[in-house]
């Protein structure tokens, strides 16, 4: 089995023999890691925000309904937790990209900071991320992420 390597001096995507669709590979989960990671202005990132960055990513529908929940605040909001993105993390400790912090949050070492800005200085990969988390890297707050988990716990289900 072929194991995916980073070139730090440019990035690079290798053909696989069995076709992968390009968002299922690790090289490109570990990159879209590093740039949500990056995007955060704090000292870290909750692994919460990471789930929802990620799964917000998989299509245009799930862009909007993030988007609607950081405008209007939906208490219903639904979070999805991706097992490849905990997968990611890993293998981004284990090489070195990004690091737990002691109060949980993820943020990058320097090597990932030397790749995510590698990433970010090529304008032909990650076209559609970058935009995404420009455009919602200051709305998407751990604060409403926190207040959506205190909704949750304060929502009684009756049967």
């Amino acid at each position: 089995m072929e194991t995916e390597k980073f070139a730090y001096s440019s990035i690079i995507f290798d053909s696989k023999p069995a076709a992968v669709p390009f968002n299922y590979r690790l090289s490109y989960k570990i990159g879209q890691l590093c740039l949500i990671i990056s995007s955060t202005t704090r000292g870290g990132m909750s692994l919460y925000k990471i789930h929802m960055l990620s799964i917000a990513m998989f299509s245009e529908e799930e862009k909007q309904k993030l988007f609607a929940f950081c405008n209007l605040g939906d208490p219903f909001f639904v979070v999805r937790f991706d097992p490849s993105v905990n997968r990611t993390i890993l293998f981004a400790i284990f090489d070195g990209l990004i690091m737990q912090q002691n109060n949980g949050l993820f943020k990058l070492t320097d090597k990932g900071k030397s790749l995510t800005s590698l990433i970010k200085g090529d304008p032909n990969v990650f076209i559609t991320e970058k935009q995404f988390l420009q455009d919602i890297s200051y709305i998407l707050t751990e604060t409403k992420i926190k207040d959506l988990k205190t909704k949750w716990g304060g929502i009684n289900v009756a049967s």
